[in-house]
């Protein structure tokens, strides 16, 4: 029996020991440099995707100087977290394989130090990010880029600038937390490309359909949080390919009928609007049982109905309604 043991014990250690070789020997890919040459940085190869992670950084030279060093790294994706330096070194950006630059609780007196110009399509994530200068979109303007993300970066308004700025084979921009006050200038309008459009948290007041595309391929759109208290009838017209509708947390009493004449099935998020279900809301109880689309509200008044999911309502509901 105690042979049977030893036998047993020096095979777990002889697998484990296996194992942690393998794991070991693993997290050095090729693709990623000598850990001495990259050092503060860490590289990662997982899911096919050689990610260089990098924090605590005070000095942009510094972090140029260790991407110079390794020129053949064929890098996908960066995260830059916890960091305090003038810009981002541009060439970062323009190696011929990346695809994503993550940037995170870090302060820049610019994003980067010179327009970069990238020929591979980007994704550009910027969470808590303060700079200085401000987000300059004509920094933007030479990016091949796929989408842009922001979280609690002030963009007070959407206008000119930003027009001209970003490429307009964008596919998805969302803007979380940045408290816009305004688009101005159709800002959207030419973005024909654009299928995700998330723009949350923030003091818009208006919206208009000539604002964005005409017609428009987008399948995701939020306007969540805002101060939007009318929307115009034709808002939802001219857009074949929508799939989800966000505009909950506004300030809507009422929608019109004529909104919602989509054929395709359509979720319409209208949560936490303050709506009176009176006669003007009388089509709904017909409109959720005939149409496939589904509108998400809830009544705020008459104190009656308050509380009561627009899916529950019925047409027995507004019988003094002509």
């Amino acid at each position: 029996m105690k042979v049977l043991l030893l036998l047993v014990f020096l095979f777990s250690n002889a697998i484990s020991g296996y194992s942690h070789s393998v794991f070991i020997t693993s997290q050095y890919d090729k693709r990623c440099p000598p850990p001495e040459l990259i050092d503060p940085c860490i590289c990662f190869d997982h899911s096919r995707k050689c990610t260089a992670v990098c924090s605590n950084f005070t000095n942009s030279e510094d972090l140029q100087i260790i991407f110079e060093r390794t020129p053949g790294w064929k890098l996908e994706e960066v995260l830059f977290e916890n960091s305090v330096m003038k810009y981002i070194p541009t060439a970062i950006v323009e190696v011929p394989h990346f695809k994503t630059l993550d940037v995170r609780s870090t302060t820049l007196l610019q994003l980067f130090q010179n327009p970069p110009i990238t020929s591979s399509r980007i994704s550009l994530n910027l969470y808590n990010v303060t700079l200085l200068r401000g987000l300059d979109w004509h920094s933007l303007s030479n990016l091949n880029i796929r989408g842009l993300t922001t979280e609690n970066i002030r963009i007070k308004y959407f206008g000119k600038e930003f027009k001209n700025g970003i490429p307009k084979s964008v596919s998805s921009l969302k803007f979380h937390n940045s408290k816009t006050v305004s688009i101005t200038d159709n800002a959207f309008s030419e973005f024909d490309r654009l299928i995700t459009l998330g723009i949350e948290d923030g003091y818009i007041k208006k919206i208009s359909r000539d604002m964005f595309p005409r017609p428009w391929r987008v399948h995701i759109w939020r306007m969540s949080n805002q101060r939007i208290s009318v929307l115009p009838d034709d808002i939802f017209s001219d857009l074949p390919n929508l799939a989800f509708l966000d505009f909950s947390k506004n300030l809507l009493k009422t929608i019109s009928e004529k909104m919602f004449l989509q054929e395709r099935k359509v979720f319409f998020s209208l949560f936490g609007n303050p709506f009176v279900c009176n006669c003007n809301l009388k089509w709904i109880p017909t409109y959720e049982r005939t149409k496939e689309s589904a509108i998400l509200g809830k009544c705020d008044a008459p104190e009656t109905f308050k509380g009561e999911r627009f899916s529950y309502l019925q047409d027995s509901d507004f019988w003094y309604c002509e």
